[in-house]
């Protein structure tokens, strides 16, 4: 999908509270979002993108649906590696949030695993759950 680069001012709802809340706010707002040809890439709160986002949903929302809005996110041109002011990338959300089938569809689109944040840690070194630090390790 081709970007206007216009932006949604009133994205600030993806932005409230203190977890990563964009998932709750599943398909219909993501979609119309789109539709409207939106800055797929544009900035929020703490230099995160949209599929920083949708990476690291928080306990209310099923992972089959924050898998559902990476996936749109993706298709709409998200660039997977950008980094937060943290440093880190949407897979190391995804790896922090213990989010595999989020993991998954980012490794299987292109994220480097071998990427650090500003503190040095890959995504293995931020997931807790063995099966994802041993995908995630670099071989």
């Amino acid at each position: 999908m081709a970007s206007s680069g216009q932006t949604w001012p009133g994205l600030g709802i993806f932005a409230g509270g203190s977890g990563f809340g964009a998932a709750r706010f599943i398909g219909g707002i993501v979609k119309q979002l789109l539709a409207l040809d939106i800055d797929v890439n544009t900035r929020y709160a703490n230099d995160l993108t949209l599929l920083m986002w949708a990476s690291g949903p928080d306990e209310s929302v099923a992972e089959a649906q924050a898998h559902e809005i990476v996936a749109y996110l993706l298709e709409a041109g998200a660039k997977i590696d950008d980094r937060d002011a943290r440093g880190r990338t949407a897979l190391m959300i995804a790896a922090e949030g213990n989010h595999p089938a989020i993991v998954k569809a980012l490794l299987a689109h292109g994220a480097d695993p071998a990427l650090t944040d500003k503190a040095g840690n890959r995504a293995a070194d931020l997931t807790v759950l063995s099966e994802l630090r041993e995908e995630l390790t670099p071989r």
